[in-house]
């Protein structure tokens, strides 16, 4: 039996759902830019064991900024995924939409839950007059490449990373 899924806003009480659904998903191959950046990795392939930590503290205080889009999927009103986008404006002028965080939870992969999600992602930044959406994502991140790129991204570029004299 094929089950329901609903796509809507993420509300407050969904923070703990969405932070326990991220912890799931978190993987070595997971770390990008933006990870070792925001203090969720220790490096190419080593995760802090405060990245959910420090996920969930991002998203309590991003929860109410009208520019960022959160989105939860849910199943019998169980969150089984999320979406997480911002709006920002572009040193040109115009728009662009960052799709920030993507997850689905193991036992609900292939069931067209994450491309759902994008699609109130592309939605929300059309409404928000986005000129086009961007992604990073890990080097390592093969499986979750080829749904972007089922979805229209390309890569635009890519960053290279060095550790640093300690």
């Amino acid at each position: 039996m094929q089950q329901q899924v609903a796509i809507r806003r993420l509300a407050a009480a969904d923070v703990d759902d969405v932070t326990r659904v991220y912890a799931e998903v978190l993987e070595p191959s997971y770390i990008s830019f933006s990870e070792l950046g925001e203090g969720k990795a220790e490096g190419f392939s080593k995760l802090s064991p405060n990245a959910a930590r420090i996920f969930r503290e991002q998203l309590v205080s991003l929860l109410e900024s009208s520019q960022h889009g959160f989105f939860v999927a849910t199943i019998n009103d169980e969150v089984v995924g999320f979406a997480l986008a911002s709006i920002q404006a572009a040193e040109a002028g115009h728009t662009e939409c960052w799709l920030d965080d993507l997850g689905v939870s193991h036992k609900w992969r292939q069931h067209g839950i994450a491309k759902a999600l994008v699609s109130q992602v592309f939605a929300w930044g059309a409404e928000g007059n986005a000129a086009y959406y961007l992604l990073e994502s890990g080097v390592r991140n093969e499986s979750a490449h080829h749904l972007f790129e089922s979805l229209g991204f390309q890569p635009l570029s890519t960053v290279f990373w060095r550790e640093g004299a300690k």
